[in-house]
């Protein structure tokens, strides 16, 4: 994802996820690193889909390769306290360590 996700977005990220849920990967990555701004409804729709895989013993990681501590999303993140609840990840190779 890239810029905002807000309105017609989320709708669209939505579908997505749920197609990638049916596909019965232990695990889905998320991509916030270019993202800028995310709305309350994007932010339910990644926990819900984050608890769906929980539940179903798979897992959601949201990879934020922006290393700016002071950027929005890492702030969102800190601040909704998401970050103790969603498994974020500073880069692909933190993903393969735990997968393999």
């Amino acid at each position: 994802m890239t810029g905002m996700m807000k309105d017609q977005d989320v709708l669209r990220f939505s579908r997505e996820m749920r197609s990638l849920v049916r596909s019965n990967s232990s695990g889905i990555i998320v991509d916030v690193s270019d993202l800028h701004f995310i709305d309350s409804h994007g932010l339910g729709i990644l926990v819900y889909f984050h608890s769906m895989l929980v539940k179903n013993n798979r897992r959601l990681y949201v990879l934020n390769e922006n290393r700016d501590e002071l950027s929005y999303i890492s702030g969102l993140f800190k601040s909704t306290h998401l970050d103790k609840v969603l498994k974020i990840v500073k880069s692909k190779v933190e993903i393969f360590q735990e997968l393999s």
